[in-house]
């Protein structure tokens, strides 16, 4: 009907053109003297694999020295979040630490339950601090990251990690220009939508 407007469909592009592209992206590279997309895999195997191993080896560290068995890794960087932010909001902890939401609120509640940590906060409201074996723990924790540091990095120099770190902040930086890209766009999408005058039926 005149006047209403529809969101734009964009066209979506084939898969044969997409392998085309691919082809042609590697060939102009090829030419260059570049590498591969396919020589470049062993960069993004080690990236995807890397969090799996890491999470391992916590697990496995932390099962051999936390007293308590029921602690497990993640229960340990919830741990050294609130005593790093002393009367946290379970907000505060999903900006320190790489789990979602529901995941943080059921390590908290685990947490309370146990005995490691109190809410002093009231109602929706969170401010979360260790108990005294709260500190016990992390005194304990702390070792173990420790543990954890000479177990991976024990054979790489203090020049080697000190580039790894600063390759680290920057392939960090690129990702958080990503994020911001894409929220940018997903809430100038949702503004251009509710702002499209609706179809209210014939005059």
């Amino acid at each position: 009907m005149e006047g209403s407007r529809l969101p734009v469909t964009l066209p979506v592009p084939s898969t044969r053109t997409l392998t085309e592209g691919f082809k042609s992206s590697n060939e102009i590279r090829k030419q260059a003297g570049e590498k591969t997309s396919h020589e470049k895999d062993e960069m993004i195997d080690l990236m995807m694999v890397f969090p799996r191993k890491a999470n391992t080896v916590g697990r496995a560290i932390a099962s051999k020295y936390m007293r308590d068995s029921r602690l497990k890794s993640y229960h340990l960087m919830l741990i050294n979040a609130i005593y790093e932010q002393d009367g946290a909001s379970q907000k505060d902890l999903g900006d320190a630490v790489p789990f979602d939401k529901s995941y943080i609120s059921i390590g908290v509640r685990e947490l309370i339950d146990m005995g490691y940590i109190v809410n002093e906060g009231q109602g929706k409201v969170h401010s979360l601090r260790l108990t005294e074996a709260g500190r016990d723990v992390l005194a304990m924790s702390e070792m173990m990251f420790d543990i954890i540091r000479q177990s991976i990095m024990g054979n790489i120099t203090k020049e080697e990690a000190d580039e790894l770190v600063r390759i680290l902040r920057k392939m960090s930086a690129n990702m958080d220009s990503i994020i911001a890209q894409f929220n940018e766009k997903e809430t100038s999408a949702s503004k251009r939508w509710c702002d499209c005058p609706c179809d209210e039926g014939p005059e």
